[in-house]
Parts: C-alpha cells; sequence; structure tokens
C-alpha cells in the first residue's frame, strides 16, 4: 500500500543472517511511495519523474534504488545509447 513501511516476510523473520523488519523499518524511505500505478500514466513518463528526482533533489553521491528487473531493462534501453556495453 501506498506510504506503507515494507514489512518482512515469515522467511526474513526467521532469517539469522540479519534483522530484516528493523532494515525495513530504520533504512527505508516511503514517503515516495505512491501504491498502484495511476490509469493516467506510462512508463516513460515515471522513468522521467525519477530522473527528475534523482538528478535534482537527492543530494547524496549514491542512490541505492531498487525495482522489477523489466523496470531497469525499459530504463536502460530507454537513456542509454544503443551502443554502450552494459
Amino acid at each position: 500500500p501506498a506510504y506503507k513501511q515494507v514489512t518482512a516476510s515469515w522467511i526474513d523473520r526467521s532469517s539469522k543472517i540479519c534483522d530484516f523488519q528493523g532494515i525495513f523499518t530504520n533504512q527505508t524511505d516511503m514517503t515516495l511511495h505512491r501504491g498502484n500505478k495511476p490509469i493516467r500514466t506510462n512508463g516513460l513518463i515515471r522513468m522521467n519523474e525519477f530522473c527528475d528526482f534523482v538528478f535534482s533533489q537527492v543530494k547524496e553521491d549514491v542512490a541505492i534504488v531498487g525495482g522489477h528487473s523489466i523496470y531497469f531493462r525499459s530504463f536502460f534501453r530507454t537513456y542509454l545509447p544503443y551502443s554502450s556495453d552494459h
């Protein structure tokens, strides 16, 4: 749901590796998560909004971004030159 904190799955909660719920609670910013995609939009509009945000509002030198592989594939196909080797 929009703006709601990520909840660890039952597998994450039973992990001995780390405190996933603590990471989700303390290190994940959900203030820009708007939930499901609006009806009157498309992927290019959302990718442009993301670029505008990252390159104009993020003050850190590094942005760690998570997403679906199809999103990243579309993103790099849109913004990288065809000849780039990535």
